[in-house]
């Protein structure tokens, strides 16, 4: 179905179901469970005035539009296009639609205690939205997780929907600070998995040595090990970004190059900052930082297609 013939029929059924589009629009854009009938009463569930909460909500259910599932109201997976469709056409509609996401989010909020945990993890991050917040709430929320990464990625969970929502308005940060959370459960993950393998790491005098005179300067901003198989870099380095780094302060970032793409360094020579990139902007958690990321990443972006078109150029040669 072409997105023309796509909103002709949303047009159609929307005329046919005469209940306000705000009203499909909460029931589309919250998490399956989250609507009751005394949630949707207290919350100020949109309607017209001819109707009552319930009215609008069974006359949705009489369309297809929405199920019905004692005690909830879920909008149908197969409706959603048609229902979001029109406001993806322009910045305007688009304007209304993130409009109508945050007064959803705000009017939920308010009733907290009525929510399961996935409705009010979406409703907090809807109604940042407002201010273009969702991303800050985000980062904020996954630094106040600390070393809980199932936490963490059940923020993940609710976010991806939002994020892919906001994206088609040209708003990306929230997928890009999906990207840090995602990124922390790995680190976090990584740390676990070097504590257990430090119970049998076997200190070296000479290459603790050798590591406590290089890092505190910060001209020696990395540190390459080189080594034979079973010398025992991965240990150290192991040891370097879990403890030693912990107990002095530092703030590293990991890279082996036995997991780089196979395209590093010929076609892609920026693969390993744009890895460094990835961890370091963790620790990002204020965005401070975020402008020198993103410019960083933009040219390293910029070399690599520079560099796949002249290797395409050679090829057809």
């Amino acid at each position: 179905m072409t997105p023309s013939s796509l909103q002709e029929l949303g047009a159609s059924l929307l005329s046919e179901v005469r209940v306000p589009a705000a009203a499909l629009l909460w029931m589309a854009l919250a998490p399956d469970r989250t609507w009751t009938l005394v949630l949707a009463e207290a919350s100020g569930f949109p309607r017209n005035d001819s109707q009552s909460v319930q009215e609008t909500l069974d006359r949705m259910c009489q369309s297809d539009f929405a199920r019905f599932k004692e005690p909830f109201y879920t909008v149908e997976p197969g409706y959603l296009p048609l229902i979001l469709q029109p406001y993806l056409k322009s910045p305007d509609q688009f304007a209304v639609l993130r409009e109508t996401l945050i007064a959803a989010g705000r009017a939920l909020l308010e009733h907290a205690e009525m929510l399961s945990p996935a409705a009010a993890r979406w409703a907090r991050l809807a109604a940042a939205a407002a201010n273009f917040e969702a991303a800050a709430v985000l980062d904020r929320i996954v630094e106040e997780s600390g070393s809980d990464t199932a936490a963490i990625l059940t923020w993940i969970e609710t976010a991806r929907p939002l994020a892919a929502l906001l994206a088609r308005g040209l708003d990306n940060s929230l997928d890009l600070a999906i990207r840090r959370a995602a990124q922390r459960t790995e680190m976090l993950q990584r740390a676990k998995a070097d504590r257990e393998h430090l119970h049998s790491f076997l200190e070296r005098e000479e290459q603790l040595a050798a590591v406590g005179r290089l890092l505190p300067d910060e001209k020696n901003w990395a540190l390459h090990l080189i080594g034979t198989g079973g010398v025992g870099k991965t240990m150290l380095v192991r040891y370097v970004a879990s403890d030693y780094a912990a107990r002095n302060n530092l703030i590293t970032a990991r890279i082996d190059f036995d997991y780089l793409n196979a395209d590093y360094p010929r076609l892609a020579p920026g693969l390993l900052l744009w890895s460094f990139i990835q961890e370091l902007q963790v620790y990002d958690s204020t965005g401070a930082a975020r402008s020198s990321f993103k410019s960083a990443g933009d040219l390293i972006d910029k070399l690599h297609q520079r560099l796949a078109s002249e290797q395409i150029g050679r090829a057809h040669v």
